[in-house]
């Protein structure tokens, strides 16, 4: 073989391997959709409603993580100090009156119960006087007690004295009874008493203004509000946006459904500049089939359908928020 043709067959040798490495190329970028790069977004909150006192920063501006968004109050914070004031006096009082009411309920008791076994001693000591007289009365006639007078007078006394022991008997049970009561019933108020507390303490701890901070390194959205408006509670006061996309969103046709999965990897590319992209991971699938935006189909005009899908990206990126990309899918073939 001469040398010519030696040259010719390794040209085309070449020429082939490149027509093959371009082929494989195109093949691997055949399946392509469209998508938009999205910033992860924070909205803002509190669980009460404020008042905004200050705002220290506008829409669009980068900050830093901990750098001051808001200055807000409690809306209502005064309203509450008092009302929380009110309810303390008005407690404090109904303890008093119920507390007065049941010492002097239980003074009553203690006034009978000392009474009542104060009668039992005169009844006694009166029984034993009457006993002592009917016997000199007999012995001043010459006559002397027989044990069938002493039985009927030990049944009496015995009679007696069980009728008085169980008057005091009574007495002394509702006594403690009382005490009891009074016990126990100062329970509610002094829980109530602590809540309040806690209530006054922690408004107090709250009449400082409250301050909004960016969670992390990013973007200032959309503030909600003005200086001196007041914002229900959990509505949102500011959104957050991080400096750049971290996610792509998607939809895929669905005549490529099976051609996604999870954890595949797809190259993103802006449409506007070709020179900016990056590798991406599917980190999610939606559930159903849905209409594609106009702006992610391929031909705007016709309605098409298919499933989203949600594409992460490295942060270290130049997209824009909601910058058109367009995503290549390796071929499976």
């Amino acid at each position: 073989m001469s040398s010519r043709s030696l040259y010719l067959f390794f040209f085309l040798l070449v020429g082939l391997c490149i027509l093959w490495l371009l082929n494989r190329q195109h093949n691997r970028h055949t399946e392509y959709f469209y998508g938009f790069a999205e910033n992860q977004e924070t909205e803002m909150n509190l669980e009460e409603d404020v008042q905004i006192v200050n705002i220290l920063v506008d829409e669009g501006q980068a900050v830093s993580k901990g750098d001051t968004l808001l200055e807000v109050r409690m809306a209502d914070l005064d309203y509450r100090l008092e009302k929380v004031a009110h309810e303390t006096l008005d407690l404090q009082a109904r303890e008093r009156i119920w507390e007065s009411d049941m010492r002097s309920r239980i003074q009553q008791q203690t006034e009978s119960l000392a009474q009542k076994r104060q009668e039992r001693k005169l009844k006694i000591a009166q029984w034993e006087a009457n006993l002592a007289f009917q016997k000199e009365i007999l012995a001043s006639v010459g006559k002397q007690t027989s044990s069938e007078m002493a039985t009927p007078v030990a049944l009496e006394r015995e009679r007696m004295l069980a009728g008085l022991q169980a008057g005091i008997t009574a007495d002394s049970l509702q006594l403690i009874e009382l005490k009891e009561e009074l016990r126990i019933g100062m329970t509610p108020f002094r829980i109530q008493r602590e809540k309040q507390v806690s209530e006054r303490d922690w408004l107090l701890v709250r009449k400082d203004n409250m301050i909004i901070t960016a969670p992390y390194d990013g973007l200032v959205g959309n503030i909600h509000g003005r200086v001196g408006e007041h914002q229900s509670s959990f509505s949102t006061l500011v959104t957050f946006y991080e400096q750049h996309p971290t996610l792509v969103k998607g939809y895929v046709h669905e005549s490529l459904l099976v051609q996604v999965r999870l954890h595949d990897s797809l190259d993103v590319v802006s449409l506007v500049r070709p020179e900016l992209s990056c590798r991406g991971q599917v980190v999610a699938l939606g559930t159903r089939v849905v209409e594609i935006p106009e702006r992610l189909r391929k031909m705007p005009e016709i309605k098409t359908y298919g499933r989203e899908i949600l594409v992460a990206i490295p942060p270290a990126n130049e997209f824009l928020q909601k910058e058109k990309v367009q995503l290549f899918l390796e071929s499976r073939d």
